[in-house]
């Protein structure tokens, strides 16, 4: 993930357990208006429940040395980055909490949170959905670490909480037929793209792990892509279906992605290699 150019701190959709926060002062809220952000999702996406129609975020922890103040991965930090978000279908709204972590020794955690409320829009069309976010609400939750001093925002404004909006992942399957067999057929994917390595694989969910032939490429867009593949004999020739996982990487800028076009591109990858 690529989303730390841009953002400092890269962000987590992992829950933080056992986090309290010792307010200094009332929340403040301030009303934003600041443009809306577009996600055109096509309606076969696997798991399309929720308000984003099965777009996801990527799950993020940016984790940072308390007192040398460098982003490391270690278990033993005690101070990090999280954000969390969570779809609220009947309030139409998405939440997001950006916050600042204190981990203190016994474990527990202390934060000051930015929190953006945004309101979510979907327009039901013939094959797909326009859903449109608009942030309209900031609330602000300082909080005091465990010697009770202030501890500091994340500093997500609202063009960095944009940046994270474009760092999304879907999910869809691809069935394709060809007239030569199998090894043929599994040759064309194996030349074209190359397995992924077992180091490689590790990084890769669980829905993805369970197949024996996993590929990976790269598309223009700061789009990455990951197929999981199952050959079988098909009439006089072959057959693969293909679970695909596609990660768009965080982009400066950017205030809408389309999920057909993105979708349109890899198919039409995937069907130069079964016509090799």
């Amino acid at each position: 993930m690529k989303f730390s150019k841009y953002l400092i701190v890269a962000l987590s959709v992992l829950s933080v357990s056992g986090c309290k926060t010792f307010a200094v002062e009332k929340p403040k809220e301030n009303n934003i208006d600041a443009g809306v952000f577009t996600i055109i999702v096509p309606k076969d996406l696997n798991n399309p429940e929720g308000l984003l129609k099965g777009v996801k975020f990527p799950e993020f922890r940016a984790e940072q040395n308390y007192s040398k103040g460098k982003f490391i991965t270690s278990s033993s930090l005690n101070k990090f980055i999280s954000g969390t978000y969570e779809e609220n279908p009947t309030l139409s709204e998405l939440k997001t909490s950006f916050c600042t972590v204190v981990r203190a020794s016994s474990g527990r955690g202390y934060t000051s949170c930015e929190i953006y409320s945004a309101k979510v829009k979907i327009d039901d069309m013939e094959s797909k959905y326009e859903i449109e976010l608009k942030p309209y609400r900031l609330k602000k939750v300082q909080g005091r670490d465990p010697l009770f001093m202030p501890i500091e925002f994340p500093g997500i404004d609202i063009d960095k909480y944009f940046t994270w909006m474009t760092n999304e992942k879907a999910s869809f399957n691809v069935e394709l037929t060809s007239n030569y067999p199998v090894e043929s057929l599994k040759g064309n994917f194996d030349r074209a793209l190359g397995k992924l390595s077992v180091k490689k694989r590790a990084t890769i969910d669980a829905a993805l792990k369970q197949f024996k032939d996993l590929y990976k490429f790269s598309m223009p867009g700061k789009v990455d892509v990951y197929m999981g593949a199952q050959f079988f004999p098909y009439k006089n020739g072959s057959l693969v279906k293909l679970t695909v996982k596609a990660i768009r990487d965080a982009e400066k800028g950017v205030m809408s992605i389309d999920w057909v076009e993105i979708k349109s591109r890899i198919t039409d990858k995937i069907n130069s290699i079964v016509n090799l």
